[in-house]
């Protein structure tokens, strides 16, 4: 029997719980190999995902001791009393300090467009997303519709904005330089910041490049 997400939430896995019904869970034998995040040794170059897989599969079992009351185990119950999280520190939100030149000044040194290769297209994007604080999907998605030069501003539609709201915004020199080459160079005649063309199988249409 197939097991996806969608069983166990219809409840289809009856033979997992017919399995537990009438004996005593045995302890899981992966459990003793993580009792501490130094000992995960399959996993110990990312102990963030290591805990995150912990935590997911800790979830799936309290959702099956839950809704569906199978004898299950606290997967998480020996970290926990050992203290054996990886402990990571949280990952810093904002660039601050010196950390932001010189990430800006590592964009700025990507060389231009060499298909299949976007390097160039990535490198003008991702500056025009620290220069406007638009999120990814409505920047990524820009057309030059909605650029107005002589105003020099851009106005993302509703469709692409969080609060379905309509939102336009003030270009600077450098964004606008930085536009109208994009717009020189013809790379599409609808997206600013276009992918790899693709056929209508979905596959990179190389000709086309």
């Amino acid at each position: 029997m197939l097991i996806t997400k969608a069983s166990v939430m219809r409840g289809d896995c009856s033979y997992i719980r017919d399995r537990h019904r009438d004996r005593k869970t045995r302890d899981i034998r992966a459990q003793a190999k993580v009792e501490t995040a130094l000992s995960r040794k399959r996993i110990k170059a990312s102990p963030a995902r290591a805990d995150g897989a912990v935590r997911a599969l800790r979830a799936v079992v309290n959702y099956l001791r839950a809704e569906r009351g199978l004898d299950l185990p606290d997967v998480a119950k020996r970290i926990t009393a050992t203290k054996g999280w990886g402990n990571v520190a949280r990952r810093k939100r904002a660039l601050i300090g010196d950390t932001l030149p010189e990430f800006v000044a590592a964009v700025r040194s990507l060389p231009e467009d060499l298909p299949p290769d976007l390097s160039g297209t990535q490198r003008d994007l991702t500056l025009f997303l620290l220069c406007t604080a638009l999120r990814w999907t409505a920047g990524a998605g820009l057309e030059w519709s909605e650029i107005d030069f002589k105003a020099k501003t851009i106005t993302i539609p509703k469709e692409r904005m969080k609060g379905k709201v309509a939102h336009s915004l003030p270009l600077g020199p450098q964004m606008l330089a930085m536009l109208k080459q994009r717009q020189k160079d013809g790379r599409s005649d609808r997206y600013v910041f276009p992918g790899l063309g693709r056929d209508e199988k979905g596959r990179i249409n190389f000709d086309a490049l």
